[in-house]
């Protein structure tokens, strides 16, 4: 892990060990993150209607589902900003990272 990498946690190694999408919910947050942009593209431009003859409840259903997923990405992108505004106001007595590393 390089130094420059946004520390959300105490120490960087609490940090690589506490995310992990490699899991069923990290499966349906990236699915929602890279897969609902493209759902509603086709969607929008009949694909999934006219060539794939999708039913319009399906499409509907896989709008809501992939949104879900999307929602769980939005906390967790919420959660890193308020972590490293937490991070750059914390007392400056308190060593930074790259002192910890040996780099300042």
């Amino acid at each position: 892990m390089s130094a420059n990498v946004l520390v959300i946690s105490s120490s960087a190694q609490d940090f690589e060990e506490s995310v992990d999408f490699k899991t069923p919910l990290g499966t349906f947050t990236i699915l929602g993150l890279h897969g609902l942009p493209i759902w509603l593209y086709a969607h929008y431009t009949k694909v999934l209607s006219q060539s794939l003859r999708i039913h319009r409840s399906i499409q509907y259903a896989g709008i809501a589902f992939l949104s879900a997923g999307r929602a769980v990405c939005l906390t967790v992108e919420l959660y890193c900003l308020w972590a490293h505004i937490r991070y750059l106001v914390r007392d400056p007595e308190k060593k930074s990272t790259l002192q910890l590393l040996g780099k300042k």
